[in-house]
């Protein structure tokens, strides 16, 4: 055969190959644009890191509190949020106060719109301290500074009572608390959402105080970042 037969033959089959190769590595175009045709989609994943102060109004041993705190932790997907927060009685007194802290857990809807909707739940544990009367007595407590004179016809008048403490313990205990709720956040900017809830503090765990420590919780917060 010729060497020039031979070259053009060489140079079909290499540009044939090629071809072939690149036909085969080449994506098809109706697969890449349409989901429907079992393509593979690319689609961005956003993690980063969110912060919430936020303040709980609630009831603790039957009277008003406020409680303090902040939680943050990891979001991935923008879905789910898994970190830690902690809380602390606003009000506190020598014998009314309690602070609790833990895990926490919240998965974000992702609803369409500048609204969504959120589950969250800390779990952990706490301290409070809560006073108790241990005892009163009833004290007489005459009218004037001296009754008047006892004789026939002319009684002293009765005397009135007057209830005194004689004696307060404080009680200090520790609990496990489990408090889910439920929260609705506006978004305001990109980094910045407004977060109103309202859930339950269940404590367990407690050799003092009992079921005195849970109650009702609204929530007021401010998330920043993701």
């Amino acid at each position: 055969m010729p060497p020039t037969l031979m070259l053009t033959l060489r140079m079909t089959q290499a540009g044939a190959i090629a071809a072939i190769v690149a036909g085969l590595l080449a994506p098809d175009p109706a697969l890449a644009q349409s989901p429907e045709g079992g393509g593979f989609v690319v689609e961005r994943i956003e993690t980063g890191f969110a912060v919430t102060p936020d303040f709980k109004f609630t009831e603790f041993d039957g009277r008003s509190a406020r409680l303090a705190g902040v939680y943050g932790g990891w979001v991935n997907d923008d879905r789910l949020l898994v970190g830690g927060g902690g809380y602390w009685l606003t009000n506190r007194e020598s014998d009314f106060s309690m602070g609790y802290g833990g895990v926490v857990v919240e998965w974000f809807a992702e609803l369409d719109g500048p609204v969504d909707l959120s589950v969250r739940s800390l779990i952990g544990g706490g301290t409070a301290t809560l006073s108790d009367e241990v005892g009163t007595i009833e004290v007489p407590v005459f009218p004037g500074r001296f009754g008047p004179p006892l004789g026939r016809g002319n009684l002293r008048p009765e005397p009135r009572t007057r209830t005194i403490d004689v004696g307060r313990v404080v009680r200090y205990d520790t609990f496990f608390v489990a408090e889910p709720q439920i929260n609705a956040l506006l978004r305001l900017t990109d980094w910045l959402r407004v977060s109103v809830g309202a859930g339950y503090r269940l404590t367990g765990a407690t050799d003092v105080l009992g079921d005195r420590i849970r109650g009702l919780t609204g929530t007021v917060g401010f998330q920043f970042g993701l």
